[in-house]
């Protein structure tokens, strides 16, 4: 008997240095595996979600939108944790993750973003959080800047990833 098992921080290879499968691959081999779902997180856009949306569409594989989003303090210098996934979780939420990626571009040059936790949680409506916390990163930072007001945002739909 398969155990539910759903891979919420995929990165596919528009997620330049971070995913090297393309997002139909994805979707194909987690098809294959039987997994619940899969979740295309890609950084900082939704750049492979319309090709996983289709491969998952022919394969009968259930697609989660996503993206994982750059954090940033309010002056431009990148946090600890240095990202939050958000994956969608109805048509609001998309509308959201949409307007946060929109934010995040919007005063950066090209091919970088960041946006900062404040408004992330401003716009937390039908939203899911993952906040990933790699293990190389520095144990001794301090994680309540972030965590704290997404815990009071997000509520039960905020989770902290970790892996060795």
């Amino acid at each position: 008997m398969l155990i539910p098992f759903a891979e919420l921080l995929g990165r596919s290879c528009f997620s330049f240095l971070e995913g090297a499968s393309h997002p139909n691959e994805m979707v194909e081999k987690s098809h294959e595996l039987g997994h619940t779902a899969l979740a295309i997180a890609d950084r900082d856009g939704l750049y492979g979600s319309v090709r996983a949306h289709t491969s998952g569409k022919m394969q009968g594989q259930r697609v989660i939108t996503g993206a994982e989003l750059t954090l940033e303090d309010d002056a431009g210098s990148p946090l600890h944790p240095g990202s939050v996934v958000l994956l969608a979780r109805d048509l609001q939420g998309y509308g959201n993750l949409c307007a946060l990626l929109t934010l995040a571009h919007a005063e950066h040059e090209k091919g970088t973003a960041g946006i900062t936790v404040a408004q992330v949680a401003a716009a937390s409506s039908g939203l899911t959080a993952i906040v990933p916390l790699e293990a190389r990163r520095d144990p001794e930072a301090p994680l309540d800047a972030v965590l704290g007001p997404l815990r009071d945002a997000f509520n039960e739909r905020l989770f902290v990833a970790t892996w060795r």
